[in-house]
């Protein structure tokens, strides 16, 4: 039998409360708040009451005029509520749910889940265990039960992990972000939570999907795989199955499929890129001309698959095997047969040449990221971004760059050129062990002596250098090569007087508004027009310091107006 106890504070409870010397109305609700929780965890009442939280969406209705202690009787009487958040709203509002959802934090909403009995016990210590990151800050607790009112009391909690780093320390989270081992850690979900929260993204039963892997991480359910990818930089779909108590195996992308009992897979996608371009024809057969063949529980995936294998550019699918596509070098004979998918694609790009520095990390530059489980796999991202001319990786991601620019020596880090045809490298003949003497204007970091030609080019006023192997690896730039000295490793040269820039008049504080084509991060102004001039269509941009500076490419200037920072030109 349901039985609704809902928590009611009476004017004596309140004056008790005042008279504990509570000195912010912060303390009154976090009084309040720690009341419902009692209450809730005496097992009369089924409503866990979650103080400065936000259930987001699933409303089925909603009550005015309601304090929020008659929330909990309101959605027990309603059919299909098993949620609610209230607000202030028109004197109170029970906003009743038919389940929980996201979950966001709003100092001015309290929610609850509407239980059918107190089985769901919260602040159950797990001992030896660690929940992966969601940190929103830590206090000092001499033991780990301490941990739950401090939780409680913090807006936001809704789990930690306990130590006895610093004397015994509560390290309070968002959320339960995974479980690993730790000895002598202890963690706790502070507030109730969902055996078996609703999946929120489309599940395939019994697929499995290949390589791509960027980690794993534990959950009880495949369900629970679709935040956690979500959550997690480069993840784009997983795999999830009963290793190790259940575990989500998270990946850059989809790739090949094929079918596996008791396996469950799933695309992650906020935003999804666009798809690409394959026209699928049904019950037709391409002969001949195959390169090889791939599983894929369905035709669309053979798309990805051609795309990515070389020399191919169209494929036909068949059921055989639980799904396989087989990859062609060309289209040419067609038969109908029932059943198959056939399609072509666009053909392969030409392959890049990335020439891979181990061990350097290009500074600076960056106009984007994007993940790849290995180096070699951002040459070709790089190759398909705009403006991206090099990158360095790292953990996982390629970090995109305009330019090389200055380098340094950073152990784990892979970088490269990437150019298709690349231009002709400028002249600097290097002199062995020779020191030019003073006339320095700057130095910068470059982990060998060639790098330092494109840096002294770049910069203003340069026109010698000389290298060192000091600090990992630096270029000291110069104005003027007059005096020389011999002296052992280090490296100097002249270049070419630096080729005037594009010329384009700043109009300053003007934004011309409208007619983007693109943008480009550039920390000067300067810069844009040379950006400009070599993106096709660009006539006009705008610059402003978003994301430390950015260049707003635009097809035409119109409309301008007034705008405090920006600096606009045409070419």
């Amino acid at each position: 039998m349901l039985v609704l106890l809902p928590v009611f504070l009476s004017a004596g409870m309140l004056a008790s409360v005042q008279a504990n010397s509570l000195r912010s109305i912060a303390d009154v609700e976090r009084r309040l708040a720690r009341m419902e929780y009692m209450a809730a965890m005496t097992g009369h009442t089924n409503c866990y009451i979650e103080n400065g939280f936000d259930y987001v969406g699933n409303d089925i209705s909603n009550v005015a005029g309601q304090p929020v202690g008659n929330c909990c009787n309101l959605c027990a009487g309603v059919s299909g509520c098993n949620a609610f958040s209230w607000t202030s709203q028109n004197g109170g509002t029970c906003w009743l749910k038919s389940k929980r959802g996201e979950i966001t934090v709003n100092p001015n909403v309290k929610s609850a889940i509407v239980v059918f009995s107190n089985d769901n016990p919260v602040c159950t210590l797990k001992n030896d265990v660690d929940f992966a990151g969601n940190d929103i800050g830590n206090k000092p607790a001499s033991k780990a039960e301490d941990c739950c009112d401090i939780c409680h009391n913090t807006a936001g909690c809704r789990a930690y992990t306990w130590t006895n780093q610093n004397g015994g320390t509560c390290y309070l989270k968002s959320k339960n972000g995974g479980e690993s081992s730790k000895a002598g850690a202890r963690s706790a979900e502070a507030y109730p939570v969902n055996s078996n929260p609703p999946p929120t993204c489309t599940l395939e039963q019994d697929v499995d999907y290949i390589d791509n892997d960027i980690g794993n991480k534990p959950s009880a359910n495949a369900g629970g795989c679709c935040d956690i990818c979500r959550n997690t930089q480069g993840c784009v779909a997983f795999t999830w199955s009963t290793q190790s108590g259940g575990t989500c195996y998270l990946k850059r992308a989809k790739g090949s499929t094929v079918q596996k009992a008791g396996v469950v897979s799933s695309l992650v996608l906020a935003n999804p890129p666009p798809v690409t371009t394959c026209t699928l024809e049904n019950n037709v057969d391409y002969i001949g001309n195959d390169i090889g063949n791939k599983p894929s529980a369905d035709a669309g995936g053979c798309c990805d698959i051609c795309r990515g294998t070389q020399n191919c550019v169209a494929f036909s699918w068949s059921n055989q095997n639980g799904g396989t596509c087989y990859l062609k070098n060309a289209k040419t004979q067609t038969a109908s047969k029932s059943g198959v998918i056939s399609s072509t694609i666009a053909a392969n790009p030409q392959q890049p040449t990335c020439t891979l520095e181990n061990g350097i990390d290009y500074i600076d530059n960056d106009i984007g990221n994007k993940p790849s489980a290995d180096a070699g796999g951002c040459c070709d991202i790089c190759r398909g971004t705009q403006n991206c001319v090099a990158f360095s990786w790292s953990a996982g991601t390629c970090y995109l760059k305009r330019a090389k620019g200055s380098t340094v020596q950073k152990a784990g880090v892979v970088s490269s050129l990437v150019l298709a045809n690349p231009p002709p490298v400028t002249t600097c003949t290097l002199e062995n062990n020779v020191d030019y003497i003073g006339n320095d204007i700057g130095n910068k970091p470059s982990a060998d002596a060639g790098g330092c030609c494109d840096i002294c080019r770049g910069t203003q006023n340069c026109v010698a250098f000389s290298w060192s192997n000091q600090n990992g690896g630096t270029c000291y730039l110069k104005n003027a090569k007059t005096q020389t000295a011999s002296k052992s490793g280090v490296i100097s040269s002249t270049i070419a007087a630096n080729p005037p820039a594009p010329t384009c008049t700043l109009e300053n504080y003007v934004d011309y508004v409208g007619n983007d084509i693109g943008s480009a991060l550039s920390k000067d102004p300067a810069q844009c027009c040379a950006i400009c001039k070599s993106t096709s269509g660009c006539k006009a941009f705008s610059w402003s310091n978003y994301q430390d500076g950015t260049c707003w490419l635009k097809n035409n200037k119109t409309t301008t107006k007034a705008s405090a920072g920006v600096k606009s030109g045409t070419i």
